[in-house]
């Protein structure tokens, strides 16, 4: 399973609580054995069976279940 993390917050808020929750969670998968990413918006061809969001943006849900993607 490929699982990508995504987070639409701007980069200048990020810094602290969230970005080390959000880091600690990739590491975390790793160990676990899961194949996870940072999700690359700009890159189409990168694929995945689910995406773990950290904000609400409903566009975004819309977008991956049109992929296919939960």
């Amino acid at each position: 399973m490929k699982v990508l993390l995504f987070d639409d917050t701007p980069a200048y808020l990020c810094h602290g609580g969230k970005q080390v929750l959000v880091q600690k969670i990739y590491e975390t998968l790793i160990v676990l054995g899961v194949d996870v990413e940072y999700a690359r918006w700009w890159d189409p061809s990168q694929k995945c069976d689910l995406i773990h969001m950290f904000s609400h943006s409903p566009a975004m849900v819309d977008m991956a279940h049109e992929a296919g993607v939960m």
